[in-house]
C-alpha cells in the first residue's frame, strides 16, 4: 500500500478484484472518516479501481512526483510475461510498461540514484533484482540473484542494493544459512 500525497488516498494492490486471474487492480481509497457523502461515517471507501492486465500487483512504491511503480507477480501457478507498471498516482494512468522484467514481490524506490529496485525471484530465466530509471521509466538492467530471493531494500546515501539470498548460488559455501548480496554502481 502506498500513499498519495496529492490526493490524501492511499493506493493498494490488489491480485483478486475480478474473478479472471490474469487481471488484477490497483484501488485508490480515500481513507477519511466521516465525510458525510453517505450520511455520516462512511469512510474508508474504494473511490476508483484500476485495472492491471497480465498482472498480480504485488507491490506499489512511489518514485519522483507522482509516479509510482507496480511490482507484477504471477497468480496461482499461473505465469504472466515479464511486466512493471509505472502509474500516475493522481488519476490511474499508465505511464509506462517495463517489458524486461517480471516476477516480482518487492519494489523499492531509491531517492539517492532515483531508481526503481524491483525483487524479481519468478522471473522466467531465474530470480534477479531489477533495476528501472525512476526519470526515464526505461529498464537498465537485471542482476542475478539466489533462489527465492524476493525482498531488498537501497540505502539512498550511497546507492548500494541489498538482497538477502538463501544459501548456494551467488552465496557459494560462505553460509550454509544464505548471504546478503550487495551491489553498487561501477
Amino acid at each position: 500500500m502506498a500513499w498519495v500525497p496529492a490526493t490524501g488516498h492511499l493506493l493498494l494492490t490488489n491480485a483478486n478484484s475480478i474473478a479472471i486471474t490474469n487481471i488484477g487492480s490497483v484501488d485508490e481509497i480515500d481513507p477519511r472518516l466521516g465525510n458525510n457523502t453517505c450520511g455520516g461515517p462512511c469512510g474508508p471507501v474504494v473511490v476508483n479501481s484500476y485495472v492491471m492486465p497480465d498482472c498480480m500487483p504485488g507491490s506499489i512504491v512511489q518514485g519522483p512526483g507522482n509516479n509510482f511503480l507496480v511490482g507484477c507477480a504471477d497468480h496461482d501457478g499461473e505465469a504472466f510475461p515479464p511486466n512493471e507498471y509505472v502509474m500516475d498516482g493522481t488519476s490511474g494512468a499508465i505511464l509506462a510498461t517495463i517489458w524486461d522484467v517480471g516476477g516480482v514481490d518487492e519494489a523499492w524506490y531509491n531517492p539517492g540514484d532515483n531508481r526503481y529496485y524491483v525483487a524479481a525471484r519468478d522471473m522466467p530465466s531465474g530470480p534477479v533484482m531489477g533495476v528501472i530509471d525512476a526519470g526515464s521509466n526505461v529498464w537498465l538492467q537485471n542482476i542475478t540473484t539466489n533462489t527465492n530471493s524476493h525482498s531488498l531494500a537501497v540505502d539512498p546515501g550511497n546507492n548500494h542494493a541489498f538482497v538477502p539470498m538463501q544459501a548456494g548460488g551467488i552465496c557459494t559455501t560462505e553460509s550454509a544459512n544464505g548471504c546478503v548480496g550487495v551491489v553498487a554502481q561501477q
